[in-house]
């Protein structure tokens, strides 16, 4: 939202009749704000990851000891709703209800 306004303000600066070194601060300003913000959000977006990978592993492994069919059904409904709420899914794909066995 920071970037927003500082790039609309940046906008303004030059449209409006003053000095160029305001347009040319606030752009400079706005590429710093943006260069941290970029920084910063791959790490966030990797825990997000990492989270997700494990909660697949450890779901993966009670399939693979399951041992009633009914169990089975119940963790492959439990895998589809992971896997449509997983951070790389976009928000289009993702499940607006949750599945339930009958």
């Amino acid at each position: 939202m920071t970037l927003i306004f500082l790039s609309a303000f940046t906008t303004l600066s030059t449209l409006l009749p003053l000095s160029n070194y305001v347009a040319a601060g606030l752009g400079a300003v706005t590429t710093l704000v943006s260069a941290i913000n970029g920084s910063l959000n791959p790490s966030s977006k990797r825990q997000e990851q990492l989270e997700a990978s494990k909660g697949f592993r450890t779901l993966m492994l009670r399939m693979i000891r399951v041992e009633t069919e009914r169990l089975y059904e119940q963790l492959w409904l439990e895998y589809n709703r992971e896997l449509t709420s997983e951070p790389f899914v976009p928000s289009k794909f993702r499940l607006k209800r949750i599945l339930t066995l009958p």
